[in-house]
């Protein structure tokens, strides 16, 4: 929830079932294409506290980092 928060494909106070929506938006067939992919960057880049945006590859397209 949080990266999609961030990246802003939902907005910060979003709901679990919000984020589940977007993602049904962006991939009808098959919506968790971006569960792996966001889990990751959630947990190497984009974390709680301090995140690295220099390092994570959303960082030229995120508005967390810009």
């Amino acid at each position: 929830m949080r990266v999609f928060q961030r990246i802003g494909l939902v907005h910060r106070d979003a709901s679990r079932e919000e984020v589940i929506y977007c993602a049904r938006e962006m991939n009808p067939a098959y919506p968790g294409i971006f569960d792996l992919s966001i889990w990751e960057i959630g947990r190497h880049w984009c974390r709680p506290q301090n995140p690295n945006c220099t390092a994570c590859y959303l960082n030229q397209v995120c508005p967390k980092c810009l």
